[in-house]
């Protein structure tokens, strides 16, 4: 049941998550839903305790939803970070100088 509700609270976090970060014209709702469940990992993990704020497990509140919203955002950030990174190495190795 657990399950179930983390693929649903994934799903809307990360759809709300991509909207924010720009990202909803080139991800699918698959791609929404894992970087939802993976923001709520990290913010269960590592915000949570520093807050105080209940996890998913306990009780799906609005600080808790707003806690794995900004897991996700970090997440996507970070995403966005590494392949912009990636983009500029392979463009600097394949232009000639």
């Amino acid at each position: 049941m657990n399950f179930l509700i983390y693929l649903a609270a994934g799903a809307v976090v990360g759809l709300v998550a991509s909207r924010i970060m720009r990202t909803n014209s080139w991800q699918g709702l698959l791609v929404e839903i894992i970087e939802g469940m993976v923001g709520a990992f990290l913010a269960g993990y590592f915000i949570n305790p520093l807050l105080g704020i209940g996890t998913m497990n306990d009780a799906i509140t609005i600080p808790t939803m707003l806690v794995i919203l900004a897991g996700s955002i970090v997440m996507i950030s970070t995403a966005l970070s590494a392949v912009t990174y990636t983009v500029a190495l392979y463009l600097l190795r394949t232009l000639p100088l």
